[in-house]
């Protein structure tokens, strides 16, 4: 995703019956600390209800931690622990796991220069199995070069100064290099993409090289898909969608919606599964992989 879009009447934002994001929603490893915490909890035949009076809380704030959506706290695991009967060795990996999801993620230093609604998503990105990616304006953020990035923040934060522009950018390096732990990454890209010229010729003629050879590398880890012109138009989507999909014990699916200042979440089972069909829909539009890399190649012949 792009994280950064500009007004653009062929790019239109668009409404739907999506959930906000909210803080705090299941995410990464505080979702695999909640998956064994319920597990240990379950294997013990405990209810809530007595989870919530080892922890002095309520079963609201159990059910919450279960979830991985509260901020968990050393004392309240260890008390439930205690109350499990764990064994010092599966403590000990609860501990670890505990420590990874107190200690700062590496994202942490680029949160004051990046949009609050794009912080889930990041946290998430890191411990997706499969990611799927569309984007109908430009490159998605995730496989932008640094300077056609600069480019498109500059012009989004036009008063920022060379040092925020310089970690900015950074972000989008970080996010590529977490995703490779990723087993698959779609990028299904309107053709229109290939054709705005962000930066000029020389940022478009590299951005386009950049996305061949990510195309190209081996394992076929990363599959971009071109989408043409006389599939897009047939297609409802007028805003870039991100499918994450997990195998941690949570929900399985996600689906990130990204606005023109905002960002939405698609949690209901039925919303996913529509936008999962729409992904499928999108996906056979698609040229096929090597039809699509004639296209960059294409591309980069005009920005030469």
């Amino acid at each position: 995703m792009s994280a950064v879009r500009q007004p653009d009447p062929q790019c239109p934002a668009s409404g739907g019956s999506v959930v906000p994001i909210q803080r705090g929603h299941l995410d990464g490893p505080a979702r695999l600390l909640g998956s064994e915490l319920r597990m240990l909890r379950d294997s013990r035949g405990l209810p809530q209800r007595a989870a919530a009076e080892a922890i002095r809380g309520s079963v609201a704030k159990v059910s919450r931690l279960e979830r991985g959506e509260t901020p968990p706290r050393r004392r309240d695991v260890q008390a439930l622990l205690a109350l499990y009967g764990v064994p010092d060795e599966k403590a000990a990996e609860i501990d670890a796991l505990l420590r990874q999801v107190l200690d700062e993620a590496w994202y942490q230093r680029y949160l004051d220069v990046t949009p609050k609604f794009l912080h889930r998503l990041i946290r998430m990105e890191g411990q997706a199995r499969e990611i799927s990616v569309f984007e109908n304006c430009v490159v998605p953020g995730i496989l932008q070069t640094p300077d056609y990035a600069r480019v498109l923040i500059k012009s989004a934060y036009p008063d920022a100064g060379t040092s925020d522009l310089d970690r900015m950018v950074g972000l989008r390096k970080e996010r590529l290099k977490q995703l490779r732990s990723c087993e698959k990454l779609q990028a299904l890209i309107d053709a229109g993409v290939l054709l705005r010229p962000v930066g000029g010729n020389e940022v478009m003629r590299a951005q386009m090289e950049a996305l061949l050879s990510l195309s190209r590398e081996p394992f076929n880890k990363i599959n971009i898909r071109i989408v043409p012109f006389e599939k897009t138009a047939l297609l409802p989507v007028t805003h870039p969608i991100a499918r994450l999909r997990f195998t941690d014990g949570g929900p399985p699916e996600q689906i990130y919606i990204e606005r023109l200042h905002n960002a939405e979440y698609v949690t209901g089972k039925d919303e996913v599964l529509r936008y999962k069909k729409l992904f499928d829909r999108m996906r056979e539009a698609a040229l096929a992989r090597e039809d699509s890399e004639k296209l960059l190649e294409k591309a980069i012949r005009d920005y030469s």
